[in-house]
């Protein structure tokens, strides 16, 4: 339901060995719908107007986790990246 709301009609989950969706990987889809939903967390859950996710979500899943060091870590997001690491 998701992919369909923001027409991304390339995007594949796909299971890790043992058949269980991650949510966090393994997911292919093609530059343009990558950037569909990139937009979709710009905007706070929304697409074209209409609410596609709750904005507390949104702002749950692009927040540090109390667990994650440095903040790096939000609910599936990077939100820093470490400087010291090459790239």
């Amino acid at each position: 339901r998701l992919f369909d709301a923001v027409d991304m009609q390339s995007a594949v989950l796909e299971p890790d060995g043992a058949g269980t969706f991650i949510g966090s990987s393994y997911m292919l889809a093609t530059a343009r719908d990558w950037a569909r939903f990139g937009q979709l967390w710009l905007d706070r859950g929304r697409w074209h107007g209409r609410q596609v996710l709750s904005d507390p979500w949104v702002r749950f899943s692009t927040t540090a986790t109390p667990q994650s060091p440095e903040g790096r870590y939000g609910a599936h997001w990077w939100l820093k990246l470490n400087p010291d690491v090459g790239g």
